[in-house]
């Protein structure tokens, strides 16, 4: 496999941990989403650029990837991320769905509306403005806490992974990854696993360099 092969693929490997750390960071829901978006085209970008190397390359290389193949097409992040990756190029439906921030009391929750261009923050100040009663009469947060219904809030909205359809095959977010229990809902998790697993990858692909 050619040096600059791997060149590239580290780059777009330091590109996929900005972005993640970029939606880590993001103050609104849409910059959480065009980082989310960004991450999907770096990591795949990398095993594109693996793929044609080492297709290239032949002989060993073509074999080493042909294993690496296998393992990805079997592990439900990896099959999910490049279905999502798909999806949100080439198709119309969204890949992940804003979860709003709210309160919850007990099994109830109250649903603070905000644009996904308002910042997290401000996402959760709406709820100081909320007004709660504890038989008709004003109440505190803290005097509806001590009620015993469980009260929760106000959590900051979220963005979750849902399923998503490429070429018409539908896929579910994983809850798996090698052999392993995983909230593939989260971002930030699935994420972090696809980026361990690449860095793993990349690694062993310069045992192929010319």
């Amino acid at each position: 496999m050619k040096r600059r092969v791997i060149g590239t693929a580290k780059y777009m490997l330091s590109e996929a941990r900005a972005s993640l750390e970029q939606f880590r960071t993001a103050d609104t829901l849409a910059e959480k989403r065009r980082a989310w978006s960004h991450f999907l085209y770096s990591a795949d970008a990398i095993r594109e650029k693996l793929k044609a190397g080492s297709q290239d390359a032949g002989g060993s290389t073509a074999g080493w990837w042909g294993k690496v193949t296998h393992e990805l097409k079997g592990d439900q992040v990896f099959a999910y991320i490049q279905a999502a990756r798909n999806s949100d190029y080439h198709g119309v439906e969204e890949v992940a769905v804003a979860e709003p921030s709210y309160f919850a009391i007990g099994p109830i929750r109250i649903l603070l509306d905000a644009p996904e261009e308002a910042s997290l923050a401000e996402q959760a100040r709406a709820g100081t403005q909320e007004r709660f009663y504890i038989d008709g009469m004003p109440a505190t947060k803290e005097q509806v806490a001590d009620t015993g219904l469980g009260f929760v809030g106000p959590r900051p909205a979220e963005l979750r992974l849902v399923q998503v359809s490429n070429r018409g095959v539908a896929f579910d977010p994983a809850t798996t990854h090698l052999g392993q229990d995983i909230d593939g809902t989260d971002p930030l998790v699935v994420g972090q696993a696809v980026m361990a697993h690449l860095a793993s990858i990349l690694i062993d692909a310069q045992k192929y360099v010319d």
